[in-house]
């Protein structure tokens, strides 16, 4: 309501710096659409060709782009190359077995030969410095 409080507006501006500021976004863009996805909701990539689709738990993006490009990517620093198609964020995986992971949702992605190794050391790795925080 006018007149604005200046202690009331910086009251609201600094809680939403604290809410917004601290999380990682992915931007993307789609049909000149700009796009902001929270990482934690990101539960893996996938390329197709030139498209990527971005899959969260409840909806899905599309954009040109290649993986290799995202693996660049500082704020991606829990995803994992698990497949040349693949690009997984750790935190959404419930299982894993040798050659084949399961995410939150109940899909199976395979692991391919070149990367087991490196996707079985860095699935323990996290879940070790989870169990470390807790």
């Amino acid at each position: 309501m006018k007149p604005i409080q200046r202690e009331t507006l910086f009251s609201c501006l600094g809680e939403y710096l604290r809410l917004y500021s601290k999380k990682d976004f992915f931007e993307l863009t789609n049909k000149n659409v700009k796009k902001r996805i929270p990482i934690e909701q990101i539960q893996y990539f996938e390329s197709n060709g030139r498209k990527i689709t971005v899959y969260c738990s409840n909806e899905s993006h599309e954009f040109y782009g290649k993986l290799s490009d995202l693996s660049e990517m500082k704020i991606l620093k829990n995803f994992l190359m698990i497949h040349k198609s693949f690009y997984i964020n750790i935190a959404h995986i419930s299982s894993y077995s040798y050659d084949s992971l399961t995410i939150d949702d109940c899909r199976e992605l395979p692991i391919s030969k070149p990367n087991r190794k490196e996707v079985r050391r860095a699935i323990l790795k996290y879940s070790a410095d989870r169990f470390r925080e807790e």
